[in-house]
């Protein structure tokens, strides 16, 4: 049930659901991809949900993560997005279908991964407002070029991080 997720989609051959939400020990990424061709190569080079993170004073991060399990952190640093962790195993991955096919039709795949604190800034205080932007990684063939699409989440501009989605944690 994707009833509470935030949608994307519009402007891309899939769809993807996406929320996310925190424990002490992690940030969580939570998404459903639908889409009838899954391509998964390297997190960024394939069907994938994607956040970018903003925490004032600590930095702005993105988190990817693919139909396979495997996921990147990027951090920004002077205008520049900067590779600082990945691993290969999310925390839960189902897919419906086959990842790299183009002979048959996919149904897509749900994929959860909880990042530690430490890779986004640090255990974050009582009452922080962070920002986030969602973003939706799109390859319409199972080949690693040409290059995915991406669809930012509508309304908010990817330069601007007071315009992204404010969540404050408790």
């Amino acid at each position: 049930d994707t009833t509470d997720y935030w949608f994307l989609g519009r402007n891309t051959g899939s769809s993807l659901f996406q929320d996310f939400g925190y424990t002490k020990e992690h940030f969580i990424l939570k998404s459903y991809i639908f889409d009838k061709k899954i391509t998964a190569y390297m997190a960024p080079n394939s069907d994938a949900s994607a956040l970018l993170l903003h925490r004032e004073g600590k930095g702005t991060w993105k988190i990817v993560v693919n139909a396979v399990g495997r996921w990147q952190v990027y951090e920004l640093d002077r205008n520049s997005w900067h590779l600082t962790a990945e691993g290969t195993e999310a925390d839960e991955i189902e897919v419906a279908g086959t990842v790299n096919n183009n002979t048959d039709e996919d149904y897509g795949f749900k994929v959860k991964l909880n990042i530690p604190w430490n890779l986004i800034g640090g255990r974050p205080g009582r009452g922080e407002v962070m920002k986030a932007l969602q973003r939706h990684h799109y390859k319409d063939h199972n080949k690693e070029k040409p290059a995915w699409k991406y669809e930012d989440a509508e309304g908010m501009n990817v330069n601007y991080p007071s315009e992204w989605l404010s969540i404050t944690l408790k």
